[in-house]
């Protein structure tokens, strides 16, 4: 989602026009960094917009960095981690 050719604020603007005009009942992000979801969730808070519901976030099965989140995952769910 992230634009850097379109300011936070006017997405945002555009989101909760949607939803206060009954267009949409929420609205959310996918593929976004953690610091961009922060911007997200302080704009609309600042500019007292509707605020975003959720996150997607990538995820391949195929392909994983492993991690301390996906050694825990694995853990949890008595899947094999490895990493080459």
């Amino acid at each position: 989602m992230w634009d850097d050719g379109t300011a936070v604020e006017e997405t945002l603007s555009a989101f909760n026009d949607l939803v206060r005009c009954g267009k949409i009942r929420y609205y959310g992000f996918s593929n976004v960094s953690g610091w961009q979801m922060q911007k997200i969730v302080d704009t609309a808070k600042t500019l007292n917009l509707e605020p975003c519901i959720s996150l997607q976030v990538k995820h391949d099965v195929c392909f994983v960095h492993l991690n301390d989140n996906h050694n825990s995952s694995g853990l949890a769910f008595d899947l094999d981690t490895k990493a080459d």
